[in-house]
Formats: structure tokens, sequence, C-alpha cells
């Protein structure tokens, strides 16, 4: 079995390896003190570390943050016995270990692995924790892993076997790197997976809500995708609005050390979207060595991803960032051509996760080198912030980037937004002062990010469902997800003709539909984000294909009319007044 040649995550640290990963969220309220300011209120002075009790190895790869503005970090720990296992810390919004969760806010799960070196972390709407990775004893081939929590950091008996899922690809070394969550619960799990030959390729699998593979996905709920013929892994995975599946990651070319950022696309039920850049694929170069890290879908459908440009080099590195159209190209309104590329002291710079805050600005987060004299130890925490056309923004911090430093060597990549419009970033710190231990480390800052801008001028007017029914030539996409459904363009078309008086679900899929097609049109999405996810959420809860036949009376009816008449206003131009026609 070869292993990949390219796991160089924190090579200046050379006997560990890590990379970090993103989980957003965000509501409406705005913060007045300087963006990119450490925020004092969490951990005394804006940041925190804290240790396992094992032997001096806790790294932190990941982050989400909860409703209740609790966060979580997970990562990689050691156990008594020198083992890898899963470790979470969860953190009052103070900052403090909250002594609800696990034993004094600290959890484990004994998932071994001898290769695990990242673990990532998402929120179910219930509470529950997902965490993935790759799992094995040493000696053994690691395998794709799913292990799920209560609210309270104890397994959840309902998944899988004991709270645990494993899948194994071809009988060779596989894992996970990330999570995604989509609106009907089933989780969409990215990574790499051994191929016949001994190489790796991106590696997705679809995961039912009670722990079981979702065979309805790919064959038998796996699938495999190979760029070059040599090494691949994805990093990252996004879910957008029509349910379609977004992988990034690295692709290496065969018989040589280049790499390029790989994206690929696939439709809901894990085949290649042939309207994606090539057979639904497409790979995006910055400099000869590149590493795709992180993806995240705007709110009109574009594509942004990040990560470091220049990867291999062991001299000079960027953040890179790139954003694609819909369908795959490169968007030449962003950066330049497309692409943008931020240094911050000269020497190694790696983005290893990124956000897209309400407000539309792209934050990137990773490790940053301020001194090049010694790469291997001045290490700290690196964010930068950019605006919608990819410059830097100069209300971020010292224009656009913020360095933080813990103390000694600090990892940093996981980014989150908070509920009050704060970003977390979070990895884990080589702490000195405790022995020279590697610990979770945390840091939050302040952010306006809450405060949504109007909608540029000349944003698409949205129209009626009645325009879309009688206009199927002008239609933007032709397949999209209802609830937990993918419906084609004539399915979408048969209910947009459908009238019901009593069917609460068909009232509200013709004004769900219309909304969703406007807004693929350019419409500004901001005033219905939330009914329309309010919307999928109901319309996830029933089996099959609509019509549902829900009674308007029941409490679900109501649910659906009322956000159907909020939908209907959007679609009839009441909450767009600025549009243009």
């Amino acid at each position: 079995m070869m292993m990949t040649k390219h796991i160089h995550f924190m090579k200046s640290l050379c006997y560990f390896t890590v990379l970090l990963a993103v989980v957003v969220t965000g509501s409406a309220i705005k913060s007045f003190a300087a963006d990119g300011d450490l925020d004092p209120s969490f951990g005394g002075t804006g940041k925190t570390h804290v240790a396992f009790a094992n032997v001096g190895f806790a790294i932190g790869t990941t982050d989400a943050v909860q409703p209740d503005g609790k966060i979580l970090v997970a990562g990689v720990v050691a156990d008594m016995n020198a083992d890898s296992i899963v470790g979470v810390a969860r953190y009052n919004v103070d900052g403090s270990l909250d002594s609800t969760f696990g034993t004094n806010g600290l959890a484990t799960v004994d998932f071994y692995s001898f290769y695990l070196w990242k673990v990532d972390v998402v929120l179910q709407s219930d509470g529950k924790i997902l965490l993935g990775g790759a799992f094995a004893p040493l000696g053994q081939n690691p395998d794709m892993g799913i292990a799920r929590l209560n609210p309270d950091g104890s397994l959840d008996g309902t998944f899988g076997s004991g709270g645990k899922f494993t899948s194994d690809i071809n009988g060779w070394n596989d894992g996970i790197t990330s999570l995604a969550i989509q609106p009907d619960g089933k989780i969409v799990a990215a990574g790499y997976g051994a191929n016949l030959t001994g190489d790796f390729d991106f590696a997705a699998i679809r995961v039912n809500t009670n722990g079981t593979l979702d065979t309805s996905f790919g064959t038998g709920g796996k699938t495999l995708v190979n760029f070059f013929g040599a090494e691949d892994r994805a990093n990252g995975v996004a879910l957008q609005q029509d349910g379609k599946i977004v992988l990034v990651g690295t692709a290496w070319a065969q018989g040589s050390s280049d790499s390029d950022y790989a994206i690929v696309r696939f439709n809901s039920d894990g085949t290649l979207d042939a309207g994606f850049g090539s057979a639904g694929k497409t790979t995006i170069n910055f400099i000869a060595h590149d590493e795709g890290n992180a993806v995240a879908i705007q709110t009109d459908g574009k594509i942004v991803v990040g990560g470091a440009a220049g990867a291999d080099s062991l001299i000079t590195s960027d953040f890179g960032i790139a954003r694609l159209d819909t369908s795959g190209a490169l968007d030449g309104s962003f950066g330049s051509g497309g692409k943008t590329t931020t240094d911050f002291f000269g020497a190694l710079d790696h983005a290893y996760d990124l956000l897209i805050q309400p407000d539309g600005k792209i934050v990137a987060a990773g490790d940053i080198n301020p001194n090049d004299l010694n790469v291997e130890l001045y290490v700290d925490f690196g964010l930068a912030r950019y605006d919608t056309s990819g410059v830097l923004d100069p209300t971020f911090g010292t224009g656009g980037k913020v360095s933080t430093d813990f103390g000694f060597a600090d990892y940093g990549g996981g980014v989150a937004f908070t509920p009050d419009c704060k970003i977390v970033a979070s990895g884990f710190s080589w702490e000195l002062s405790t022995g020279g231990t590697l610990d979770f480390a945390v840091a939050r800052y302040n952010s306006s990010g809450c405060v949504v801008q109007p909608p540029p001028t000349g944003s698409t007017c949205p129209k009626t469902h009645g325009y879309w029914k009688t206009h199927p030539e002008s239609w933007p996409i032709d397949s999209m997800m209802l609830g937990s459904q993918t419906y084609n363009k004539n399915e979408l078309l048969s209910l947009l003709g459908l009238t019901s008086n009593t069917d609460a679900s068909i009232t509200l899929a013709r004004q769900l539909i219309a909304a969703k097609l406007n807004i693929a049109s350019g419409s500004d999405p901001a005033p219905v984000a939330s009914a329309i996810t309010a919307s999928d959420a109901l319309l996830s809860q029933y089996s099959g294909k609509l019509p549902y036949k829900v009674k308007s009376s029941s409490a679900n009816g109501q649910a659906m009319v009322a956000n159907a008449t909020i939908l209907t206003n959007y679609n009839q131009g009441l909450l767009t007044p600025t549009c243009t026609p």
C-alpha cells in the first residue's frame, strides 16, 4: 500500500501532521468592537488552551459552534498508552470548559487509529455531535469512521454499533476528512480511499441517520474519483441548495511532485455531475505545488475554495482562495482571473478552512510563519478576510489580516461563526509552560459579519411561480432538492401545475420552487434564507416525493402555509424593493 506522498501538513513539526476544518453558524446581531480584535470576554484575553489527561498530546483539528454559543473543538488526543483516539472539548461562551459535557468539559471516544491525523465535527439539529476520521488499531488498515455523541458527550447507542460506524472501500487505507449533513439528516462524508492499484482517490460515502450505509448513493453507498492516475485526497465537502455535493482536495500528477486544487461535484445520488467542469471534475493551479483544503457555497451558488498556494515549498507558500461559477469555471469577477493569494510575513502560510459570513465576506484560517529564520518554531494562527470581489478587507485586523500567538508554536485553521457574530479559530499550541505539551487552542475575535449589506444595484427581481410555470426555457437549473428529495425539471413543472386548497405541501412546494429558481437567477436570497431552510425541514419529515396530502389545519400544514406566504411575498417582489426588473 503506497501512502500519499503529500501528507506535509505541519511539516515544520515532523513528528505529527494535521489539517484543520470549519463549521459555520450565524445570526443577526452586530458587534461594535474592531473587527479582528481578540474578544477579551473569552478566556480573559480572547484565547485559551486546554490539555487532556494523557501523555501530553492533544491536537485540535476542527470546531463547531452550538446555537447557544458554546464551542466544540474536536481532534486527535493520546490515551495513557500513547494510542491516538478522538478527543472533544466543549467551552462555555466565556471560554471556560463546560462541566456538563463529558468529564469536566472533555470527552474521548476509544475509536483507535495509529493513522488518525484529523477529526471533523458537525452538529445535528437535535444537538447530537458527529465525529469523522480514520479508525483502526496499529497494524490494521484504517476505515472511514463516524461516531455520534449525545449532547452530554456520551456515545449515542442508537447510531451504528454502540455509537460508531465504519466503512471500508477496497480493503486498504481509508479515512474521513470532512462531514456534512443533508436537510433529511443523512450524513455525507468525504475523504480518501485506496483504489485497486493502491493509490488514494477522492472518496465519498453517505450514511443514514441510524448509522448504516445509504446504498442509494454511488455504488452501494460509496464512490471513488481519480483525477490524473496518481494520488488524490478530498479535504472538504459542502452541499448545494439543489442537493448536489461538492468536494475539494488535492490531486497529484502522475510521476510528478506537482499538485493542484481538485474539485468534484456529484449529483445527489452520488454520480458525477456532467454539467460541472469536465465530466464533473476540475482543477486549479496557483504555482506548482498547491493544496486544496476547504470549500463553501455562496448564496448565489458560486463555489469558494481555499488552501495553500505553493504548499510543498520549504521556503514560501501563501493562502490561496479561488471562486468558481456554478459550471465549475473560474469566476473572473473574483481576485485576478478567479484567484487570489495572501502572504503574511514572506514565509510559509497555509489556509486550511474558510467560511462565508452572512454579509458575503470570506474568512480563511490556517497557520502562518512570522519569522522565516525558524519555520519550525515560529508559527501562529492566521486569519484573512476578503470582500465579495476577493480583495482583502481593510476593516479586518491589519489590512485584512490577523495573526495570533499563544506563546510558541501555534497551529490554527478551524474557523466558525458564533450566534453573536464573533469568529472562533481553533487548533493546537505547543505549550512550553506545561512542559512542552500539545494542547487544544481556541481564540475568539470580534466581527460585524452578521450585518447583511443591501443587495448590489442590479440584483434581479424575483418572478412569480406562474412565470416559472409558463417559461421553462428561462430556468437556470434543471433539477432541485425539495426537502430530502431531488426532482428533475419535468417533475418540478408538474408540481407547479398542481392546484390544491387542502394540501399544504403543494401550496408550499410551488412557492419554494419559484423562490429557488429566483435565487439561482440572481435574486437576493437574504429575505427568505430562513424561510427556505424551514420549508425544506418541513418537507423532509415526509418519505417519498410530493404531494404529501398535508391538511392545512394541521400543525405542519399551518407552518407550511405560513412559510408559503413569506415565499409568495418574495416571489412577487415585495421583499426586494431595490431590485432591478
